[in-house]
């Protein structure tokens, strides 16, 4: 299993390298319930140009880290779109997940 301690170190390495708006813990480890298999799963919200699938590798290939991870990234006005059109998955990712970085914040482990 991943230490919070070495998750907090990757998403403060994301903040200064990246600047999003914000990045939320979700899945098993923000439930608290991680297995030995487990990977870390990060929804990071942040205006780029690139397509999101290409900025989410661009962020794991110049971030090192030593865990397994699913990292999506998603621009602000897709998450408000996608909320708006009631998308299940984002939903739950805000409601039950945990944020551990907001712009201007940099929150560690509060609930969002």
């Amino acid at each position: 299993m991943v230490a919070k301690r070495d998750i907090r170190a990757f998403v403060r390495r994301i903040a200064d390298e990246f600047s999003p708006e914000q990045v939320v813990l979700f899945g098993s480890y923000a439930r608290g319930t991680p297995t030995d298999d487990s990977d870390v799963d990060l929804l990071v919200v942040m205006q780029h140009s690139k397509r999101n699938v290409e900025q989410s590798l661009d962020i794991t290939r110049r971030v090192d880290r030593s865990f397994p991870l699913d990292l999506i990234v998603r621009k602000p006005n897709e998450i408000r779109e996608r909320l708006h059109q009631h998308d299940m998955f984002l939903t739950s990712i805000l409601k039950e997940g945990t944020t551990l970085y907001e712009r201007g914040h940099r929150r560690m482990g509060t609930k969002s």
